[in-house]
């Protein structure tokens, strides 16, 4: 196995997290993106989304599992799967750093609501109410 440095904890890592968490940000109105508002601001950190309630509540189970089925590996196919697992984050933080990410943010934006429509002739606003 080789030396097990963190991808994420690099320059180009960084700005792929600063990428999710602004696509994050405008992608939704939840308590996600309220995080992901948080953590660009600075008054939060990435990490501190472990600390949130809902989130481990929702992602316990699955967590627990795949940690078991790792552990029951045999030691050469950890290795081999670690080896594996950083190759394939160290891709997917190169091909998020090449997003546009402008344009997305701009995507997913939602759009302002139209004005309503209003019942007008040629003279102007009908007074509906004045009878």
């Amino acid at each position: 196995m080789t030396g097990m440095t963190n991808p994420w904890e690099s320059p180009a890592g960084e700005q792929a997290k600063r990428t999710m968490f602004r696509l994050v940000a405008a992608a939704d109105e939840g308590a996600l993106s309220d995080f992901a508002k948080d953590v660009l601001a600075g008054h939060r950190a990435p990490r501190d989304l472990l600390k949130e309630s809902w989130v481990l509540e929702e992602s316990m189970g699955d967590i627990e599992a795949q940690i078991d089925r790792f552990s029951r590996l045999p030691e050469s196919a950890r290795a081999m799967s670690l080896d594996e697992a950083m190759a394939s984050v160290s891709a997917g933080i190169v091909e998020i750093n090449a997003l546009d990410v402008d344009a997305l943010e701009a995507e997913l934006r939602p759009s302002p609501s139209p004005e309503p429509e209003r019942d007008e002739d040629e003279r102007g606003p009908l007074l509906n109410d004045a009878w």
